[in-house]
């Protein structure tokens, strides 16, 4: 659900030919989502795979990212693959918040994202994003 989606990846600014977004994804679906760090402000993602409640990928610019959830006898495995990219170089020229983005920006987005998943698939509130992201960038910055 788009509500959803929004609270853990990015804002929701159209949802599949759905005006009111009640209905859940479909293979095949274009939806666009908006972040006001990033160049152009929204990105158009396709759902290329899709199995409910246990793995989405999607496009995301020149790239493919899966996200899975497995049972396991501990828990929950949740895991993030991003593939695909066609041209690695031009990801550190890219601009977003004012600076030049890096591998360890890009990185410490998608571990933000991840722990705001997995913050919210717990049933716990998720804190200021960018605290998270300043966090996990530390953490990549550093290796």
């Amino acid at each position: 659900m788009p509500d959803r989606v929004g609270r853990w990846l990015w804002p929701v600014v159209e949802w599949p030919d759905d005006p009111a977004r009640e209905r859940r994804l479909r293979l095949g679906d274009v939806m666009r989502l908006g972040d006001e760090n990033v160049e152009g402000a929204v990105q158009v993602l396709e759902v290329l795979q899709l199995e409910d409640r246990a793995h989405l990928r999607f496009t995301w610019g020149d790239a493919a990212v899966s996200i899975r959830l497995t049972e396991t006898g501990d828990g929950t495995l949740l895991s993030l693959e991003q593939d695909g990219v066609k041209d690695a170089k031009t990801w550190d020229r890219r601009s977003g918040a004012g600076r030049l983005r890096s591998a360890p920006d890009f990185a410490a987005g998608w571990h933000q994202l991840i722990d705001q998943l997995t913050l919210l698939l717990a049933g716990l509130t998720v804190p200021a994003p960018d605290r998270l992201w300043e966090a996990a960038y530390l953490v990549y910055s550093a290796q």
